[in-house]
């Protein structure tokens, strides 16, 4: 099942309004993302946030999906992630290359291939606050709003995209808040 959230009539400037049908927790989590958060994120201006809610009321360990501007970000949610096996799992998936990052969640981490001191592609958000789990993965490409070097290997300094990857942990904090 997919729906959209758009950015039409709003009850606050920072927030978005359901603009199509969906499970309550895909509704409620997508919603919850600030579009200032979202917007801070890419180049082009942000006119709606889309969710997909899949399977999510036969699953007892359900997810959704929320993305924005063509799929420039996808944030994935699992709402009902007790054992934290989830996040685990897409830590342990990172291969040791996880780095902490601070005032996301109760714990998150963020990941990226590095190479020659720059890291190669966008990082990889992976956060959960109690059982709910968010990931946060990129598609990469000129929309998005972090710096890249221009030289050979391409991507951004480990700071650059440490202070990036900190921006895409707020919307793991956007869909606690909604969530809580």
């Amino acid at each position: 099942m997919c729906g959209s959230v758009s950015a039409a009539p709003v009850a606050s400037p920072d927030s978005v309004s359901v603009g199509g049908q969906g499970p309550d927790l895909a509704t409620k989590g997508c919603t919850g993302i600030k579009l200032s958060d979202a917007q801070a994120l890419v180049k082009s201006k942000v006119t709606k946030i889309d969710f997909n809610a899949g399977s999510a009321e036969l699953d007892p360990a359900h997810q959704f999906e929320c993305q924005f501007n063509d799929q420039a970000m996808l944030v994935t949610v699992n709402p009902q992630d007790t054992a934290q096996a989830v996040y685990k799992q897409d830590v342990a998936d990172q291969r040791g290359g996880a780095q902490p990052l601070a005032g996301i969640g109760d714990e998150a981490v963020y990941a990226g291939l590095v190479l020659s001191g720059l890291m190669t592609s966008p990082p990889t958000v992976l956060a959960r606050r109690g059982a709910v789990t968010c990931k946060v993965e990129t598609a990469g490409g000129k929309d998005l709003s972090i710096a890249i070097d221009p030289g050979p290997v391409g991507g951004s300094t480990v700071a650059v995209s440490a202070a990036y990857a900190k921006q895409i942990g707020a919307l793991c904090n956007d869909i606690f808040a909604a969530l809580a």
